[in-house]
């Protein structure tokens, strides 16, 4: 089975018309520019890349919207996203018909259309709001959705179809084992509830995405 994970991406999605379809990247960053920001190690390359969180984080999952900047100011090209030397980009989460369902894609500067679509998404959504707490954070999911009744919102498609889980935080923390079972009870066969549930616990850059849910896109 081959699975395409939905993730958010716009208000307007690449189903919805060609003509609707674009995204300012630049005007994303010049808006989102003195918003708080981390600078994050790139795996092997010795360099680190600096995340933005996007000024509208507080309402972005409830229609989609930008979630982040991404600037590369090294010599080299970075490694967690497909962003060259000393080239900028940024996320764009679309938010999908379903509940809790969302596509992601990556959008150069200067460019207005999705470079790079991402197949997952991941959307933590805690117990509390993240008061001051709200710099991207490049952590796994154990450290970053650790609330006692924090509940995992997981955006697939199977065979093209999007479609979405939740997964209530375990009393012991989360594991693989309840993001797999919760998977497959959505017709996911166990080789790739099993690679999706790998990315979903790994390390990966969270961003602010409401009051009191952040979210995380990966491959």
């Amino acid at each position: 089975m081959v699975i395409r994970i939905a993730f958010a991406l716009t208000v307007i999605t690449a189903t919805q018309g060609a003509a609707q379809n674009t995204y300012n990247c630049r005007d994303a960053i010049a808006g989102s520019a003195a918003e708080e920001n981390e600078k994050v190690n790139e795996p092997g390359l010795g360099i680190k890349i600096r995340l933005y969180r996007d000024k509208d984080w507080r309402t972005t999952y409830l229609n989609g919207g930008w979630l982040s900047w991404i600037a590369n100011q090294n010599a080299i090209a970075a490694k967690s996203y497909p962003v060259g030397a000393r080239q900028n980009a940024c996320l764009y989460l679309t938010k999908l018909a379903g509940a809790n369902q969302y596509e992601a894609g990556l959008v150069y500067d200067g460019g207005n259309q999705i470079a790079y679509p991402y197949t997952k998404v991941v959307v933590c959504e805690k117990a509390h709001d993240h008061k001051k707490d709200v710099k991207p954070k490049r952590v796994d999911l154990d450290s970053q959705c650790n609330d006692k009744n924090a509940k995992l919102h997981i955006s697939f498609a199977v065979n093209g179809s999007p479609d979405a889980v939740t997964v209530e935080r375990p009393a012991g923390g989360w594991t693989r084992p309840a993001i797999v079972n919760a998977l497959k009870g959505k017709s996911v066969n166990d080789a790739d509830a099993v690679q999706i549930a790998a990315g979903v616990l790994a390390v990966g850059d969270w961003y602010p995405c409401g009051a009191n849910r952040c979210c995380k896109v990966f491959a």
